[in-house]
């Protein structure tokens, strides 16, 4: 159960309005597709397709910052290590097979596939990466903190540092299992939200965030795109240490101002609150939308198609989330619930 502040608000609320943040930029990356065959198939020097392209420097670390920082209330009973880690298991990696699985079979029938099925299990497929690579930082930090007795912010701290500069002197493998590298890539963000997390245990109900700061997150996520896009393309190598560690660091300014900000809208918390369903489904609902689009009214403005698709993005996965969690077999494969009661189709922790 959410604790409340003496606003009435809840002291996560925050946290969700953050979350719903990176569902937008998550979705609109996918309305827009990777390339100019993909999505609404604006050119690669389109001004839009930029921005949402160095948006690439926020969106995932955004995500992870989250999830580490949601992740101090599991981590705390850290001699319950075989429970947790199963149950992370449960949440993460089945959903992320029954997924994935089910975006495979409707690529393949659209003649879109080239992968093997199996490969998508041990290796990086869609977005389906991030579940892998999320599965194995939590329990590696887990299995670390009961190695040092409970030492956790020790743990993460060190893994920041440590794996944080793995990632940048390390080349990316040939071939990458379990999401190892990509992993790499996440762990000083996962850290770093738990520790900013482990900083905050003791905030008071009086420091809960005010409202009205969403449009300033946004301006900061644009500026911090703006600055990666030139920063990235026109300056560095992008083989470079260098533009690794500057793509690191323009994330972690976007997630800590996002934390340090604290946005708080009721609506975008309600998003929030359904981020995992979003994530897990929304590229089912852009790509048919975008296609659709194409179709039926290919001389909509750009802007209407795009918000049409992102709204498609977003409300669709939620419609199916509704859906699979009144079913309990349907609720443990899709959404990695334990029951389908309805108390539970809200929890989207990671």
């Amino acid at each position: 159960m959410r604790e409340l502040g003496s606003s009435g608000r809840s002291r996560t609320e925050y946290v969700d309005t953050i979350r719903a943040i990176a569902c937008v930029a998550l979705v609109s990356f996918h309305v827009l597709g990777g390339g100019p065959e993909e999505g609404l198939r604006l050119p690669a020097d389109h001004w839009v397709n930029q921005f949402v392209m160095a948006l690439s420097h926020m969106r995932m670390p955004l995500f992870s910052f989250i999830s580490g920082f949601v992740f101090l209330a599991v981590s705390r009973d850290v001699p319950d290590m075989r429970r947790k880690i199963g149950s992370k298991a449960r949440r993460l990696l089945v959903p992320c097979i029954c997924v994935s699985t089910l975006f495979w079979l409707t690529r393949s029938l659209n003649g879109g596939e080239t992968k093997p099925l199996w490969a998508i299990f041990f290796t990086p497929y869609a977005i389906y990466w991030f579940l892998q690579a999320t599965f194995l930082l939590m329990t590696v930090f887990l299995v670390l903190t009961r190695l040092s007795g409970n030492r956790d912010t020790t743990v993460a701290a060190v893994l920041l540092v440590v794996v944080g500069a793995a990632w940048v002197l390390l080349p990316r493998p040939a071939v990458e299992l379990f999401s190892w590298y990509s992993a790499l890539y996440l762990c000083p963000f996962f850290m770093g939200g738990y520790l900013l997390a482990r900083r905050r245990k003791g905030e008071r109900p009086e420091d809960l965030p005010g409202t009205g700061r969403v449009p300033v997150c946004f301006a900061i996520l644009a500026a911090a795109g703006y600055a990666a896009w030139h920063l990235d393309l026109l300056v560095w190598d992008r083989d470079t240490p260098i533009r690794e560690v500057s793509s690191m660091a323009i994330g972690f300014v976007a997630c800590l101002a996002m934390f340090f900000l604290r946005p708080s809208h009721p609506l975008l918390a309600r998003i929030g609150e359904r981020s995992y369903a979003v994530f897990l489904f929304h590229i089912f609902f852009t790509a048919a939308s975008t296609q659709v689009l194409a179709k039926v009214v290919p001389d909509l403005p750009l802007v209407f198609a795009y918000l049409t698709a992102l709204t498609a993005g977003i409300i669709g996965p939620i419609a199916v989330e509704a859906v699979l969690a009144r079913h309990q077999l349907t609720a443990r494969m899709f959404l990695g619930l334990k029951t389908a009661a309805p108390s539970r189709v809200a929890e989207v922790r990671s």
